[in-house]
């Protein structure tokens, strides 16, 4: 897995009320919503390496389906109502790269 995608899950993971999943509109938006733009931005979203990543980092298993198919939603452009408001700042990609170059 790309090392900006890692970033990018564990931001969602910190954003999120991993407990409760994606029941929140807000939690569910946001997800997507990041997927998207590193979707957008060239970078290869695996639906399998995503479930595994995140059956791996505290995510109960019906969750970590939800969150792979929303890859698979994202990669094959499928629309989402995801609310109004942005999530994430416009540059949240540049700065899950830099995360990634520190570690």
């Amino acid at each position: 897995m790309d090392p900006v995608v890692e970033q990018g899950l564990k931001a969602i993971k910190g954003r999120i009320n991993i407990s409760t999943g994606f029941v929140d509109q807000r939690d569910k938006g946001s997800a997507i919503e990041l997927l998207r733009k590193l979707h957008e931005s060239g970078y290869r979203l695996n639906s399998n390496e995503i479930v595994a990543w995140a059956s791996n980092n505290e995510f109960q298993s019906k969750y970590a389906q939800q969150l792979g198919d929303f890859v698979e939603g994202v990669n094959a452009g499928k629309r989402y109502r995801i609310g109004k408001k942005p999530y994430w700042k416009e540059d949240i990609v540049d700065t899950l790269k830099e995360r990634s170059e520190r570690i």
